[in-house]
């Protein structure tokens, strides 16, 4: 089937948050098993214009968001997190999601940030993900390097990003993800000089 792969528009922040959900449930399970409750909170604080997307058809099967110092893909509602997970998952959800997503980058306004990098489980091995990262790569012309994250239990992903040119510049250790295989987190970074 024919695809596309371009800029979210405001109207997609349902299917963007589908997306993150499907992609992310694993790590999300903690939080709720509901994809409903998921897609709920993610779609309320999406910022639709800092996704790109891979279509077919009406169906959105990958995203990857592009965030700078001005602005993050994703902005939590702790009351949206309180209603949908009950009030000690909200509030445990809305301070992860705020520590993890909510921050300023402390980058120069040339440094796009790579974050919900998603394929939905039934079209994963496609090189869905790639595809959009090096669109994104192509078209931000404004962004000199980009950097991302990727935590080292990944390795699927962390071969993904090296295949692109991207290289790990520095690890932290990863508190809370033992029980999941997590140590550190990895740190890489693509310069487009």
């Amino acid at each position: 089937m024919s695809h596309i792969i371009r800029q979210a528009l405001p109207d997609e922040k349902r299917k963007i948050a589908k997306t993150i959900a499907n992609s992310y449930k694993e790590e999300l399970s903690v939080l709720s098993q509901n994809q409903e409750s998921l897609i709920a909170v993610f779609e309320q604080g999406i910022h639709a214009e800092r996704f790109w997307i891979w279509l077919e058809g009406e169906e959105v099967l990958g995203i990857a968001a592009c965030s700078d110092n001005s602005g993050r893909a994703f902005t939590p509602d702790r009351k949206k997190c309180i209603k949908n997970f009950g009030l000690m998952r909200g509030l445990i959800a809305s301070f992860i999601f705020n520590s993890e997503f909510a921050k300023t980058l402390p980058y120069p306004k040339t440094t796009g940030y790579i974050e919900f990098v998603g394929v939905l489980d039934s079209v994963r091995g496609r090189g869905i993900s790639k595809k959009i990262l090096l669109e994104i790569v192509k078209q931000s012309e404004q962004y000199d390097e980009f950097l991302l994250d990727v935590m080292d239990n990944n390795i699927a992903a962390i071969k993904t990003y090296e295949k692109l040119g991207f290289r790990e510049y520095k690890r932290e250790p990863f508190r809370g993800g033992k029980n999941k295989g997590i140590k550190e987190r990895v740190y890489m970074k693509l310069s487009k000089k």
